[in-house]
């Protein structure tokens, strides 16, 4: 499954949305997390850090594909 940028930034929204704030908040906010996360000296941070948005895909799609990943082997034995 394939997660982009118009999912990321409609879970931007919803976020807003739930939390009673605006979505260049929630942008700022998961903005200023990456540039702390990138600014650690434990980590190979080389390029550019991403966007909220693609951050946000990747994680969604790493997430889905890891779940896929675990359940196919439960899912061929109840077959």
């Amino acid at each position: 499954m394939k997660f982009d940028i118009a999912a990321a930034e409609r879970a931007l929204e919803l976020v807003a949305q739930n939390n009673g704030v605006t979505v260049e908040e929630v942008r700022e906010e998961i903005a200023a997390a990456i540039s702390l996360a990138s600014a650690q000296p434990d980590g190979n941070h080389s390029g550019t850090p991403p966007s909220p948005e693609s951050l946000i895909a990747y994680a969604a799609e790493e997430t889905v594909n890891r779940i896929m990943h675990d359940m196919l082997p439960l899912w061929e034995t109840v077959k």
